[in-house]
């Protein structure tokens, strides 16, 4: 297509060459018949040159069209093959030793999924692999234990809030719609305040949010897309306190259904404005966020003839509700 479009051009170029040489050189007047005389070769000159200039011009076109798609070929291969390289390094970062280069490889890696937006489904699930790797919930007793501990909080915290930063509105590049897998991972310091979950799969299936104090598993103003297929099943939700303040289930239609406080993961708060630590080493099948911000029971504990419409898809497998 592209090679038809400068032929065209490239003929259109020619005609117009030759009409100036016309119109430059005078009509050439040749006679069909008889002796040919000076003149006549003067305007067959004329004419041929005009032939050459068009067909050269064509040649000129072809040949610089072709060499700036070659060129732009070759930079286009050599940006990617950057793109793969700087992956390649963060990759690395985040599987070094030290917690330094690994907060540092999230901070690249997260960087690079923003200006590769090809493959950014792919950087963010490095992330959040990254969440998934073992990791004592708890800190240890021994000092040097400790200390290796705390860094490595630290450093996980950081790939977390890099996640939620990209999740809310006003982000340089939105994360909003990916698919988000923290199954079996070990949170703290969850603070989706304000996150926008518009589509996708996010799974929190048996996450465990150990927060080490107050207000550290936060889902205050988040928006719930119907578009998004949001999983709690088997979270397990230790200490802290959990808190889905103003939280919104946005339906299809667009009406919006505003959450109260959650403050526990096993029974509905009575107040908006504030919230109330968890319950040690609860587990939960599942969250969702009606707009009487309740909680579902665990599966022995729920009737089917009292199971209400969840708009987020929540549902555990082994729930008495279907």
């Amino acid at each position: 297509m592209h090679i038809v479009v400068v032929l065209v051009l490239a003929v259109a170029a020619a005609l117009t060459v030759l009409g100036l040489l016309w119109l430059m050189l005078g009509e050439p007047r040749v006679q069909v018949s008889g002796p040919l005389k000076p003149g006549d070769t003067y305007d067959a000159i004329k004419i041929a040159l005009a032939v050459v200039a068009g067909v050269g011009g064509v040649v000129a076109l072809v040949v610089a069209y072709r060499r700036q798609h070659l060129n732009e070929a070759t930079d286009l291969r050599e940006y990617g093959k950057a793109l793969i390289e700087r992956f390649g390094a963060a990759a690395e970062q985040l599987g070094a030793d030290q917690p330094a280069v690994r907060m540092a490889g999230a901070y690249a890696m997260a960087r690079l999924a923003d200006e590769w937006p090809q493959e950014r489904q792919m950087c963010i699930d490095v992330l959040c692999g990254y969440l998934r790797m073992p990791h004592a919930p708890d800190p240890p007793t021994d000092d040097q234990a400790l200390a290796s501990w705390q860094r490595e909080r630290e450093v996980r915290v950081t790939v977390l809030g890099l996640i939620a930063a990209h999740l809310r509105n006003g982000a340089p590049a939105s994360w909003q719609g990916y698919d988000l897998d923290f199954t079996g991972a070990v949170l703290d310091e969850a603070d989706f305040r304000g996150a926008r979950f518009t589509g996708g799969d996010v799974l929190f299936v048996k996450t465990l949010f150990a927060g080490h104090g107050t207000d550290q598993i936060i889902f205050d103003e988040a928006d719930f897309a119907e578009g998004a297929h949001v999983y709690f099943r088997l979270a397990e939700f230790r200490s802290g306190t959990v808190r889905f303040n103003r939280s919104e289930t946005l339906p299809s239609q667009g009406a919006k259904s505003r959450s109260r406080a959650l403050s526990s993961p096993m029974a509905p708060s009575t107040s908006p404005a504030r919230s109330s630590p968890a319950p040690q080493s609860t587990l939960v099948n599942t969250i969702s966020l009606p707009s009487t911000a309740r909680h579902r029971q665990p599966a022995s504990a729920v009737a089917p003839s009292t199971c209400p419409k969840w708009p987020i898809s929540a549902t555990p497998r082994d729930s008495a509700c279907r």
